[in-house]
Formats: structure tokens, sequence, C-alpha cells
């Protein structure tokens, strides 16, 4: 089996014609990272997946809150695995070689599969979904098993944070069955597809050991107080109204204030759950470092 790993520049994944303006981004902001692996599930595993997808159950219902509501068949959630055959043929796919591969260039050696599935996109179901991230996850791959040019997966090409402009979105240049797209949290994305694209796609989601047992996202908070990260600050935003935690958010927001005063593109955020909550929190956040770097920290 040919495996090639290629590591894509997300400023310049554009298509000619279509290139992001030119911005300062901030020295402290860190890369978004996005890499493929070609031919990384086999095309007989590929074969064998699709199979089963034609005799197996499909819903709507995750257990995580996803506004992208599409068929799917949920194999693990928590580091835990279901008795299904799908799951079955899927798990050492992902326990044996993507999971060790996605602890290494994420930089993190015990993350755990918070939730593997497969989703289905049928000619009548919903075909799109705006530009979003995963809150929940810390970093996601995609396998897109029916792959089909200018259609399924694209990625945000511009620094904004959740820039709904189209022009600066690029798919995913999947080449074949089989082929995984591995990015980090920070990569703002979305589902565009064709009339006559009939989608499959295995999805997983991955956390660190400890949020899993934990319920909670801890990689935002270490990346705002290390980085200044007003991106990761916004996430705290959404994290502080999913677990009503706004006095903690409040304390790490504050020892951030000199990243948040220039402030996140207010008028582009965007959030998978708890938008207006979380836009409204961003803004009070704003406020108070520029209160905070002023002398009032009242």
């Amino acid at each position: 089996m040919e495996l090639l790993e290629q590591s894509l520049d997300l400023a310049n994944l554009a298509s000619p014609g279509r290139q992001p303006p030119a911005r300062v981004v901030s020295k402290r902001r860190r890369p978004r990272m996005l890499r493929m692996l070609r031919g990384f599930v086999a095309r007989e595993e590929v074969d064998e997946i699709l199979s089963l997808c034609r005799t197996a159950t499909f819903s709507s219902g995750e257990a995580i809150a996803n506004p992208v509501s599409s068929l799917c068949q949920v194999l693990a959630e928590d580091a835990t695995w279901r008795s299904t055959p799908l799951a079955a043929a899927v798990k050492p796919i992902v326990e044996a070689r993507l999971l060790p591969y996605m602890r290494l260039v994420l930089a993190c050696p015990t993350l755990v599969v918070g939730q593997a599935l497969i989703r289905r996109y049928s000619s009548k179901g919903r075909r799109e979904h705006e530009v979003h991230t995963d809150h929940h996850a810390f970093g996601t791959a995609v396998v897109d098993l029916t792959p089909k040019s200018g259609s399924g997966l694209f990625v945000q090409c511009s620094s904004d944070h959740g820039d709904t402009n189209e022009r600066l979105h690029s798919f995913v240049p999947f080449a074949s069955p089989g082929d995984v797209a591995v990015h980090s949290w920070d990569v703002w994305h979305g589902i565009h597809l064709k009339p006559d694209h009939e989608r499959v796609s295995l999805v997983v989601w991955v956390r660190p050991e400890s949020d899993v047992e934990q319920g909670s996202c801890s990689w935002y908070f270490d990346a705002a107080l290390r980085d200044g990260d007003p991106v990761a600050a916004y996430h705290i935003g959404v994290e502080a109204w999913r677990q009503r935690t706004i006095g903690r958010a409040k304390t790490a927001l504050l020892d951030v204030a000199r990243g948040l005063a220039t402030g996140p593109p207010i008028a582009l955020l965007r959030s998978v759950g708890g938008a207006t909550q979380a836009k409204r929190w961003t803004l009070q956040a704003v406020e108070a470092a520029l209160q905070v770097q002023q002398g009032d920290s009242a």
C-alpha cells in the first residue's frame, strides 16, 4: 500500500483567482494544520466499509450536539467502540493506524477517540453545511470514501475567524477513496456537494483522555494562556456558555488581555453551538480586557 503524506498550507490553498488578501497576522498566532495521507485506507478496506453501509442502519442522532445533521452511524464515543459490523471493520484502521498518527502530528500522546462515525449523504437529504469548527475535538480526521472533484469537504483559506466568503473556501483535494485529511481544532470548514455526489465519509474526532473523562475542552485555555490567541479565547467563550462557567472563563480571558485588545473580527464569529451567546460573551470579554489594560479591573 502506497502511503504519501502531504502538508497543505491553508493560506495558499485557494485556487488561482481566489487568493485571500494579504493580512498582518500576529506572530503569536500558531499555524493551522491540515495534512493529507494518500491511500491511507486500502481499497479493499474501502470496499468492505461501503458494502457494510448498504445494509447498515443510519439515523440523524449523535451523542455530541452537532448542527451538521445528516444520516450517520456512530461507531465509537468516549473511547468505547460499539458492537456493530461497521464498527468492527473501522476500529483497527483507527486504533492501530490513524490514532497513533494523530497523536504524533497533533503533539498530544494521550489522544483517544472522542467520537467516530460513518456519515452518508443522499440525493434527498441535506447537501451542504456552513462554515464551522469542531468545537468538541482537539483534532479531526475525515476519510472520503466516495470522493468527487469540486465536491465534499472544503476549508477556509483566509486567516479570519469563521470567514463566510465563499471565494476564500477551497475543496480538500481527496484524489481517491481512502485518502484521509487530518486537521487541528482551529481549521474552519464545511460541506458542499454536487447534485450527483452520493457522499459517504468516515469522521473521527479525537480529544485528550482527561478531557473525555471530565467532559472538558482544556486545550482552548492552554492555547489562550500560552499564545494570547483570540481564536482560542473565542472558544473559551463557547465553553463558558456550554458549561455555564463564566467566572472561570473571565479569569482566563483577563490573563490574555493584551491579546484580546485587538479583538477577533466580531462580525464573522461563528460556532458549532451557542453562537449568539458566545458572541455576546466575546464582546464582553474584549471590553473587560480593554478595561484591564487601562487599569480598571473592577
